[in-house]
């Protein structure tokens, strides 16, 4: 076996990785112009002129030293079964590394952690692995939560839970709609950026790394905007047909009262009673609002959004935000039905919700992200453990300095 390393054009480099199976959206060529401030080189290998794997490795100047940290995120694209190939690409990357002047290389390919053989052949092969603890404490997160889309809409929806399928139902009922937005709205997107980032108090990108973000990866159809919209009259109309529903079942409940039933059935339709009154009333409380909106002329108010993402036959849910208006209509529930069925509709197989800790109920330990997970398991999800982190050192001294001075800069 005669194993190269090949210069690949941006489109060889892009469709290798949208077609294989280790293939990631941080791996496309293009991403190394989401990550400003990193230089970015694509590099391929070849046996017996059969292209076999590829990887987009990021490099970043560290400060005074002429050396840089070089990074593969979610990489290298290879067959991580295949050993041959797997220690024949690092070798390479190892030497391309070295070559530009990179005192290590990071890699945390997205590889469930129920290949412990790999980790140990890793390690053999000379890499410093980082562990395989839960919670957030790695530059990427080690668990994410994916749903099997592969299947029908039907099928995917009686995946979820079933509170899930009612709330998106519900959704629909009260008069939401998502939809897919041009750039031209991405601002309604930041707004609700920064406000989700003060309720949750978590720190947010500005509004141009998530325009760049756009540019560089709508060109091919791999990022769109999706917008949940409350339209008041839709909702005020949705409400005054409700209410209509409401008093046809009252009238049956009370026509049941009118029969000779026992204390308890009367205590039942009675009870029915009440939670229809509730709901009525609700129902014009939510008229009375949207006529406020109407009358000064308000056609739409956006309740949340999120970024879509592809590479292949493989979507993700990249970035979210909610306003804190209206969150019993759960916009976010449609949202994320929504983005699944374009999905599908687009032939991909998967739908990574992104990172999660970890950690569930049944560890018994506080955590402070178990609303992402408990948010994210309704959609009929299963979390992956990955591999973690691994290191490949180059330049020993100066990955000890990078190192000390990373520790002194956290204190």
């Amino acid at each position: 076996m005669s194993y190269e390393m090949v210069v690949l054009s941006n489109e060889e480099h892009d469709k290798f990785v949208k077609n294989h199976k280790y293939g990631e959206l941080n791996q496309l060529y293009k991403w190394q112009f989401v990550k400003k401030g990193w230089l970015g080189k694509s590099v391929g290998v070849k046996k017996d002129g059969q292209l076999i794997s590829a990887c987009l490795v990021l490099f970043k100047k560290v400060p005074v030293l002429p050396y840089y940290f070089a990074y593969a995120p979610k990489g290298p694209v290879v067959d991580y079964d295949n050993h041959d190939d797997l220690k024949a690409t690092l070798s390479i990357l190892k030497d391309f590394c070295k070559k530009n002047k990179a005192f290590t290389l990071k890699f945390d390919p997205q590889v469930s952690e129920e290949k412990s053989d790999l980790i140990d052949y890793l390690k053999d092969f000379g890499c410093y692995h980082h562990g395989l603890e839960k919670g957030l404490v790695y530059n990427q997160p080690r668990y994410y939560m994916i749903t099997d889309i592969d299947k029908s809409e039907k099928e995917l929806m009686n995946s979820f839970q079933s509170r899930t399928r009612s709330v998106i139902k519900k959704s629909m009922k009260n008069g939401l709609s998502c939809e897919k937005c041009d750039k031209s709205e991405l601002k309604k997107f930041y707004n609700l950026m920064e406000i989700t980032a003060k309720r949750d108090e978590f720190n947010y990108r500005g509004y141009e790394y998530f325009e760049n973000l756009m540019n560089v990866l709508e060109e091919d159809g791999d990022c769109e905007l999706y917008l949940t919209k409350l339209i008041p009259q839709k909702v005020k109309k949705s409400n005054e047909n409700e209410i209509i529903e409401i008093q046809s079942s009252r009238q049956k409940v009370n026509n049941k009262l009118q029969k000779d039933i026992d204390n308890t059935k009367k205590e039942n339709f009675m009870k029915e009673l009440a939670v229809l009154d509730n709901r009525e009333k609700r129902c014009y409380d939510l008229i009375n609002q949207m006529n406020s909106y109407i009358d000064k002329n308000i056609d739409e108010i956006v309740l949340s959004g999120a970024l879509l993402t592809f590479c292949g036959e493989k979507s993700y849910y990249l970035y979210g935000a909610s306003s804190n208006e209206f969150r019993d209509l759960s916009p976010n529930y449609l949202m994320q039905w929504t983005m699944m069925k374009r999905a599908m509709e687009k032939g991909c197989k998967t739908y990574d919700f992104g990172g999660v800790s970890g950690y569930t109920p049944e560890d018994n330990v506080e955590d402070h992200e178990a609303g992402l997970y408990e948010f994210k398991k309704r959609f009929g999800t299963k979390m992956l453990g990955t591999i973690g982190e691994f290191d490949i050192v180059i330049n020993k001294m100066i990955d000890k300095l990078f190192e000390i001075a990373l520790n002194v800069r956290k204190k």
